[in-house]
């Protein structure tokens, strides 16, 4: 099989040659859960924005971006997007404009990456736009729009799957609804139908916002986030994907801390919430948790804390490979321009943090970031 027929298999299928995204996913993303192959066969995506993982086979990308789509900065609600390049020792080169979006969109808006296809899903929309090998975008691309209008929503990929969870709706109600929708060729999403829903949210166990939500081994979890009454969450749900959508929602070990706008990225048949606003150490508190049979998690032991200000809440998080960023934030109208790197070991250890280049512009909050991977 020539290296254009490999292309062309791997785009049928989905499938990037790296792993968000992530960035889950995503997210999700990269790492995907692992750059050799997941543990379980499976494509898994880490978190929003998480790229798939192509396993050791698929030949590597020419260039990998790491894209900021969208968000609050200092100038208000934003439509641009950054981008910069993802160097082999996770350092990123310098940022630069490309496409902007269509419209301002913040508010935590979901999306994820497939190899060079990007998508944003949000406030009842959905769009996607592929990235060219000169690192510009193509013309942004209206997909099926979502079932309803809500924000503050997480849209996680898994196994041929776009999932649709948690958010508010314009009434700044919770919505239990989850929907499905399958990932299909060029970069296009097929319908939307409804799967299993969440427990009401006062139930602090189910709908929920300003969440995380990050796929492994076949399961999707929203982790922490807030409910009414801006109270605090500390719980974790699981749902298994199925062929036609996901199985019902359970619970699995919380959390040691409460809090919202967490960073979550898998990797290697692990889950990692690498700060966010947890307790009271803010943006720096971070856990590791390993996923047991059945997709539940073990009890979560504390990982390295992240280097980063402690009043940077609501930034963006992506990964790739072993490496995991996180970008930007702001609390009480005060951003930051920080962007942060780590490197996660085959031991699961979480290595030093480490800065490189900054945002600019004076930083962003309320943030989506995907990682993309040119053939």
């Amino acid at each position: 099989m020539g290296c254009d027929d490999i292309l062309g298999f791997m785009r049928r299928a989905a499938v990037a040659g790296v792993t968000c995204a992530a960035f889950t996913a995503c997210s999700l993303v990269v790492p995907l859960d692992d750059l050799g192959g997941s543990k379980d066969g499976g494509n898994d995506v880490a978190v929003e924005g998480t790229v798939i993982d192509a396993g050791p086979d698929g030949p590597p990308p020419s260039s990998v971006q790491l894209l900021v789509l969208g968000g609050d900065s200092p100038s208000g609600n934003e439509a641009s997007i950054i981008a910069a390049d993802v160097h082999g020792d996770g350092t990123l080169g310098a940022w630069r404009t490309v496409r902007s979006l269509p419209t301002a969109i913040t508010n935590l808006h979901g999306g994820f990456a497939i190899g060079d296809t990007v998508f944003v899903i949000a406030n009842g929309t959905a769009i996607s736009s592929r990235m060219r090998s000169d690192g510009t975008l193509d013309p942004w691309t209206s997909l099926t729009a979502m079932p309803d209008t809500r924000f503050i929503n997480t849209a996680t990929y898994s196994n041929g799957q776009v999932f649709l969870a948690g958010g508010q709706d314009g009434n700044n109600a919770y919505p239990r609804a989850v929907y499905a929708a399958p990932v299909v060729d060029g970069g296009t999403i097929g319908s939307w139908a409804p799967t299993s829903a969440l427990a009401a949210s006062d139930s602090g166990a189910g709908a929920r916002s300003y969440h995380a939500a990050v796929a492994s081994g076949g399961w999707i979890y929203l982790v922490a986030g807030m409910i009414e009454n801006s109270a605090w969450l500390d719980s974790v749900v699981a749902a298994q994907v199925t062929p036609s959508g996901l199985g019902p929602w359970t619970t699995t070990t919380k959390l040691p801390n409460a809090g919202y706008c967490p960073h979550v990225v898998a990797h290697d048949g692990r889950i990692f919430v690498l700060g966010g606003t947890l307790g009271n150490n803010a943006a720096r508190t971070s856990y590791v948790s390993v996923i047991l049979d059945g997709g539940v998690l073990a009890p979560w032991t504390q990982s390295t804390a992240v280097d980063i200000n402690q009043a940077d809440n609501c930034g963006a998080f992506a990964s790739y490979g072993s490496f995991v960023y996180i970008l930007g934030g702001e609390s009480g109208g005060n951003y930051t321009d920080e962007v942060v790197f780590a490197s996660i070991d085959s031991s699961g250890d979480v290595g030093a943090w480490a800065h490189t280049t900054p945002l600019p512009n004076g930083g962003r909050a309320d943030v989506l970031a995907v990682v993309v991977a040119i053939p």
